[in-house]
């Protein structure tokens, strides 16, 4: 008969540091994916504490062992005192042995898969090894055939026989009874925790487990287990690993889980091609300091779940946020997915299409780093899909209680009414607006003073304006048409002006006719759509070299099966020049238009060009009147 049950509190008291130990060495053992027991049987999948309410009477801890061929079952009686001598088990240990191999009570054991287990503290060497080679034995043959040896001269030992024997009054069972007690001796596994060695092998261990390879953090992190191990015999918890690494993580900064570190890698690697894609430089590698500007975002990050980065096109926001995504130390990994690597139908589509083995959201509920980011960079460009796998990704973040991850999100001024429902309807409120204003005027120009003719063309009072923009200041700066454009003073340059020098250096002398018609074909195309990506199928086929030529110049990205313009100003002007082109036809194509976003700014845009049209001949007129 099984003993008398014991409630969880009164099995799981927290003076049992030898119970403590062993069950977190069993934690690191399923941290560091380490077979428990011969690699066949599986790694460890969940440890439950302290199982008596469930009727089970091995019940210090239950293993639940992942393999192959599925899950077993491994309840431990976790004992500091010896129960296994050369006399045999312990009495009440067979008892309860016997009470779980035969479901006395609701444990349901499987006897052709479940394990039954023992844990000791204090026990010889002789015996123990005697126990190991005699139920390897057992396991490698029937029972039947093993009776023959045991009945048979001398074929076991006189110590097995003991050991064996005390399991069962064996010379008063019949034979079936007989080949029972070989059957649960076959899935009875026997180890030995000493403390004075086995503690110190657990914390060389947790070193390999933290980032840092420290004696000292492995030995903080061993503790933790121990607590924890402490903390949840009392209450009857249980920890898988996801929920393991929950716990850990923003204490610990450990190495990623050995079943998710190749996706981690690849996923690095995605995260790496992408920020690389992020121009952070002016013209010829002239970089602004705005560690000030860095600083305030860091801020609101430790202080918020998710910070949302508002600013004008050409604030210089990604370029701000890869900063700070790319600095050494400040979070483990980061994650940073383009609108088209994220519009898929599913987030295993996502997985299949990135070479991950597992989904982007189940990464993140069990990353094992203290501090990671996931940055969604211009929000203005997910739509569809897209949106919908972003949503996925914030919610996990969410369920994780954003234990060990912040968010950052980046957009228009205008997106932040659409970055607010998107966080509200996964459930977060934690969350802050961050406005990010373009670098002041004087800021730019002491960067870039020294170049020739830049300090004439940031004097024109005219373009002061635009000139804060970094994306137009980095094309004035490469396409070298400062210089130019300052030779002659007294000519009044506009905005417009401006950007079409751009576009006439964009175009080039070389097929200037064919480039000049694909840049305002694709901004014709992304202008149908929010997101701005443009399938390479809308590109005829004789197109696709120019595209290639574009793309190594910085103009267009192309992310098959889709090409968007590295930054949305460009498809902004390709617009421009779409309406300016239309001569007697603009007004009717601007009406047909007007109440699409994209088109917004090429609407301003060309009425500004008829203003500085106008601005300009009434500028020539005075000059011409003054002489």
């Amino acid at each position: 008969m099984p003993r008398k049950r014991a409630s969880t509190a009164d099995t799981g008291g927290k003076g049992y540091t030898f119970a403590d130990k062993v069950a977190a060495a069993f934690l690191v053992q399923m941290l560091a994916r380490i077979f428990p027991l011969e690699p066949s049987l599986g790694l460890i999948s969940e440890i439950h504490f302290e199982t008596k309410e469930s009727g089970r009477s091995l019940d210090d801890l239950l293993l639940l062992l992942q393999s192959g061929s599925g899950i077993a079952r491994w309840p431990i009686s976790v004992k500091s005192n010896q129960q296994l001598s050369r006399s045999g088990f312990d009495a009440t240990f067979v008892q309860d042995a016997w009470a779980e191999w035969r479901n006395e009570g609701v444990s349901k054991f499987d006897q052709n898969s479940d394990l039954l287990g023992l844990v000791t503290g204090v026990v010889g060497d002789r015996p123990l090894q005697d126990w190991q080679n005699v139920r390897k034995e057992i396991a490698d043959t029937t029972p039947d055939r093993f009776l023959l040896r045991l009945d048979g001269p001398k074929q076991v030992s006189s110590s097995k026989r003991r050991i064996l024997m005390s399991l069962s009054s064996m010379k008063q069972a019949n034979q079936v009874q007989r080949a029972e007690t070989i059957r649960l001796a076959g899935r009875l596994h026997v180890q030995h925790f000493n403390e004075s060695k086995d503690e110190g092998r657990c914390i060389n261990q947790c070193a390999v487990l933290v980032t840092s390879g420290t004696i000292g953090d492995g030995t903080n992190l061993w503790n933790a287990l121990c607590q924890f191990a402490a903390d949840n015999r009392g209450t009857g918890g249980y920890f898988d690993v996801p929920k393991l690494l929950r716990h850990l993580r923003g204490t610990f900064d450990l190495v990623d889980y050995p079943d998710f570190e190749p996706d981690w890698k690849r996923l690095d690697t995605l995260t790496t091609d992408n920020l690389a894609n992020v121009r952070s430089v002016l013209g010829n590698n002239i970089r602004l300091d705005r560690s000030i500007e860095a600083a305030s975002i860091f801020e609101n990050l430790e202080q918020h779940g998710v910070t949302f980065v508002a600013g004008e096109s050409g604030s210089g926001k990604s370029a701000l946020i890869a900063q700070l995504a790319k600095e050494s130390g400040k979070f483990g990994h980061v994650i940073w997915l383009t609108p088209s690597q994220l519009s898929k139908a599913s987030q295993n589509e996502i997985s299949t299409s990135s070479g991950l083995r597992h989904t982007v959201p189940d990464l993140i509920v069990a990353s094992s780093r203290s501090a990671s980011l996931l940055v969604i960079d211009a929000l203005e460009k997910f739509e569809g899909e897209a949106l919908l796998r972003i949503g996925e990704l914030l919610r996990a973040v969410y369920d994780s209680n954003f234990t060990g991850w912040k968010v950052i999100v980046s957009g228009h001024l205008q997106s932040w009414e659409k970055a607010q429902r998107i966080l509200l309807e996964q459930g977060i409120t934690d969350f802050v607006k961050a406005d990010l204003e373009s670098p002041s005027l004087s800021t730019i120009r002491n960067a870039i003073h020294n170049l020739p003719g830049i300090g004439a063309l940031f004097l024109r009072t005219e373009l002061q304006p635009i000139l804060r923009n970094l994306m137009v200041v980095d094309w004035v700066l490469r396409t070298n048409i400062g210089q130019s454009l300052s030779e002659d003073p007294r000519r009044h340059i506009g905005e417009t002006d401006l950007i079409n020098s751009i576009w006439v250096h964009w175009i080039g002398d070389n097929q200037r006719l064919e480039r000049d018609r694909l840049l305002r074909k694709l901004g014709e195309h992304e202008g149908e759509k929010l997101s701005g990506a443009v399938t390479v199928d809308s590109v005829d086929q004789t197109e696709l070299q120019l595209l290639d030529n574009m793309s190594r110049e910085d103009l267009v990205r192309i992310e098959l099966p889709s090409v968007r313009f590295t930054h949305d100003l460009i498809g902004d002007w390709a617009r421009f020049r779409v309406l300016a082109g239309q001569g007697n036809n603009a007004i009717a194509k601007i009406r047909s238009l007007i109440q699409i976003p994209r088109w917004n700014r090429a609407i301003r845009l060309y009425a500004q060009s008829l203003v500085e049209g106008r601005e300009g001949s009434l500028h020539h007129s005075h000059q011409r009147g003054s002489r």
